[in-house]
């Protein structure tokens, strides 16, 4: 693989990452040309943003339609490193919206509040074969699963699985402490270096569960693609 990972100055930058046994330059340089799109604002999502920057990834894309927290991330956001950083304003995160901008990256970080945008998310990544990491919860409780097509099953089999009521939850009217922000945050930015680099396991069936207040962290396993899902089960026999 060309890398750019063969100068001294690169080895320089990433060095706390290279030093982890068993990552090598191949694994930086695949996050190098990488493209992820993240969606949302707020907290979390900077946290994860920053977390990815700094990890090395290419290309990060952040949407939403509010233009105020766009705005608060440019702000925010200290992208000291190599990635190239853009934001963009929608006018509604509908299925026709979101069909580009999934089309145009490698991997997708969801941290949107309402449900049915998830759930559009979610159908065009499987039809897209894209890996999706989702965010979902609010004041000290959240959810992370990582949906991989043909390996883990979507998020509409997941919800229906769970029960929606147990995952609805809306951050901008329950809040959310900085300090687990950047838990989620970093956990998403994790989960997508490890799919980006295929370093480590992907977790692409298991559901994590974080209580901030208890301190309780549950992890569910077994949500595999369902076979007669005409999202992931026609994905899995492709």
């Amino acid at each position: 693989m060309d890398s750019q990972f063969d100068n001294e100055e690169a080895h320089s930058r990433y060095a706390g990452q290279l030093a982890v046994r068993g990552f090598s330059p191949t694994h930086q340089e695949k996050l190098r040309r990488a493209r992820v799109l993240l969606t949302g604002g707020g907290s979390v999502v900077r946290a994860a943003a920053q977390g990815l920057i700094a990890s090395g990834v290419g290309a990060l894309k952040i949407i939403d339609s509010r233009l105020a927290a766009l705005n608060s991330l440019r702000t925010q956001l200290d992208n000291t490193g190599d990635c190239q950083l853009t934001y963009q304003l929608v006018e509604s995160l509908s299925t026709l919206e979101l069909e580009s901008q999934v089309a145009d990256c490698d991997l997708v970080i969801d941290v949107l509040d309402d449900w049915q945008e998830k759930l559009s998310l979610s159908d065009l990544c499987m039809a897209g074969r894209k890996p999706l990491l989702h965010c979902g919860g609010a004041g000290m409780r959240f959810q992370l699963f990582c949906m991989l097509p043909g390996k883990s099953c979507c998020l509409r089999c997941l919800l229906a699985s769970l029960g929606i009521e147990d995952s609805i939850a809306n951050r901008q009217s329950q809040g959310i402490l900085e300090s687990l922000a950047g838990i989620i945050g970093n956990s998403l930015a994790l989960g997508a270096v490890k799919v980006i680099s295929g370093f480590g396991a992907s977790q692409s069936n298991e559901l994590i569960k974080i209580d901030g207040l208890s301190g309780e962290l549950e992890v569910l396993r077994g949500f595999d693609p369902v076979s007669d899902c005409p999202d992931c089960g026609i994905v899995r026999r492709k």
